[in-house]
């Protein structure tokens, strides 16, 4: 609850909860918890995020104000399956269950999926739709990181092997140094006094 806390005192618009059948380190239920943020916070908006239909239900009939299928997927429960399954069939059974808006994210990942949520048509109407145009630009930097020491053992790599240009620019950087940082180094015990 203090993480509630401190979001709520902040202002935020939304607080997003996993509303999945996870435990949760407390050990509360999504319910009780839900009760206790409600009775404390009564307009604070919520979202649930769900993996499955089930768990879009209950979050649905619970009250949460928007409904997100942000971990289809990535639980234990919705291992394996994924949200343009049999043409969104999940987000279409959703739909036509839930009385609260749907949030449709979680691995819509690119424009084509994007654009069949939005051709499923009641969509338009109650709901949003989030697609992560940065997704491409994460996924290359997950990469870069993931590949670090590979990047690493080929930059030492190709330093050895243009060692000869390396030695030769070597006194321009020391130049560079000297004339650079040694004259600051001055100017700080010169006014260490002041």
């Amino acid at each position: 609850m203090n993480e509630i806390d401190a979001l709520h005192e902040i202002g935020v618009e939304i607080i997003a909860l996993d509303a999945t059948d996870q435990s949760r380190p407390d050990h509360k239920s999504l319910e009780s918890f839900y009760n206790e943020i409600r009775k404390k916070y009564p307009d604070q908006r919520l979202m649930a995020d769900c993996s499955t239909f089930e768990e879009a239900v209950r979050a649905d009939r619970l009250g949460f104000d928007f409904i997100g299928t942000t971990l289809v997927g990535y639980t234990p429960q919705s291992k394996g399956n994924h949200i343009e399954q049999n043409d969104f069939e999940l987000i279409r059974r959703i739909l036509s269950t839930i009385k609260n808006p749907l949030i449709a994210e979680g691995n819509i990942d690119t424009p084509q999926k994007a654009r069949r949520v939005i051709e499923l048509g009641s969509i338009q109407r109650r709901s949003r739709i989030y697609y992560y145009a940065a997704s491409d630009y994460y996924k290359k930097i997950c990469k870069l990181y993931s590949s670090g020491g590979n990047r690493m053992k080929e930059f030492l790599h190709n330093t050895w092997k243009h060692r000869a240009h390396v030695i030769m620019s070597l006194p321009a950087v020391l130049i560079l140094f000297f004339f650079s940082y040694v004259p600051m180094a001055g100017l700080v015990l010169a006014f260490k006094k002041f």
